[in-house]
């Protein structure tokens, strides 16, 4: 182990967690024993010191399926999008996609960065972190990640015929390995790491450590992103101009050539964006358009019995 996954350490990725919807709960089996939270309790802080990865068991996927990957720094922030959250349960049960969940922070840079004095103990970086190792799972083909504030509304949540988009389509029709939600500006691509998929393939696994190697800190746009894939393309030997290396060693911030550049030169590494690539039924649902019973409906959490623990010995089928 090198970079980020040195300051890691180890990471419990045996657990498995069962959540209750009514009277907000979560359990988690773990090789440490059993935890049980509810959002009236404390946040777990000791219990998120170790960084778990965590299977919902009561999930009904097969095996070899894309996964579905949501990621906490912290049981209590998982509370605090607990409709949220639950929007993620509901629509993974209806399209059999298994659930991880991982909770816990994320290591800094290794000491060489530029940006080693960053904190990374937020949200988005350690989803990254949470789907860099779950594409070492051996049955788990590729991963869909996103943040834990997006949501799918309507009829689309449990039913994915009604859906605008197939999410699977990207992973079944085996064009992209990495893929993030763009918007083109001026012929450049300006990228956001909101949403994430990616196949389990060396070059997209090389791509994850590359990205969490640099990242700095909670910002989530353009530069991290990019910067990252222009490190790919100098590592796989497709890049091989003086400009690609400065850009890859953060020598030249400005005046960066397009990602279109990079797309013409490398096309071995198969990374891919656009405004409506990854997952685009999910959007930014806010925390105040949350109130009233409708929100059941809106979110596809109706009908579902509040007051039982969706496990494996009862699983959440919509």
């Amino acid at each position: 182990r090198k970079g980020w996954r040195a300051a890691l350490g180890s990471v419990d990725v045996s657990c498995q967690f069962a959540a209750r919807i009514g009277t907000k709960a979560l359990v988690f089996e773990t090789a440490d024993g059993r935890f049980a939270f509810t959002a009236a309790e404390a946040s777990g802080a000791a219990f998120a010191k170790t960084p778990r990865l965590c299977r919902f068991a009561g999930g009904a996927a097969p095996a070899d399926t894309p996964a579905l990957v949501l990621a906490a720094v912290s049981v209590k922030r998982v509370f605090a999008s607990w409709p949220k959250f639950l929007n993620a349960l509901v629509y993974a049960a209806a399209r059999r996609l298994p659930v991880y969940l991982w909770v816990g922070e994320a290591p800094a840079p290794h000491l060489g960065d530029v940006c080693k004095d960053s904190k990374h103990d937020d949200d988005p970086h350690v989803k990254i972190a949470a789907t860099a190792v779950l594409l070492g799972h051996p049955r788990v083909p590729a991963a869909f990640a996103r943040d834990l504030d997006l949501v799918v509304e309507g009829r689309a949540v449990r039913d994915p015929m009604a859906a605008t988009h197939d999410a699977i389509s990207i992973h079944d029709e085996n064009r992209v390995d990495v893929a993030v939600p763009c918007t083109a500006h001026g012929g450049r691509h300006r990228l956001r790491a909101t949403k994430l998929y990616v196949r389990d393939v060396p070059a997209a696994r090389n791509f994850l450590d590359l990205w969490l190697d640099h990242r700095c800190g909670a910002e989530r746009w353009y530069h991290p992103l990019r910067d990252a894939a222009y490190r790919a393309g100098v590592a796989g030997g497709c890049l091989k101009s003086e400009g690609a290396r400065l850009i890859a060693n953060r020598t030249r911030t400005e005046k960066q050539p397009a990602l279109n550049y990079l797309f013409r030169r490398c096309p071995t590494f198969r990374f891919g964006c656009g405004q409506h690539f990854v997952m685009p039924e999910f959007h930014v649902l806010k925390s105040h358009d949350l109130a009233g019973g409708s929100d059941l409906e809106r979110l596809g959490l109706a009908g579902l019995d509040h007051d039982v623990i969706y496990s494996a010995a009862r699983p959440l089928v919509v």
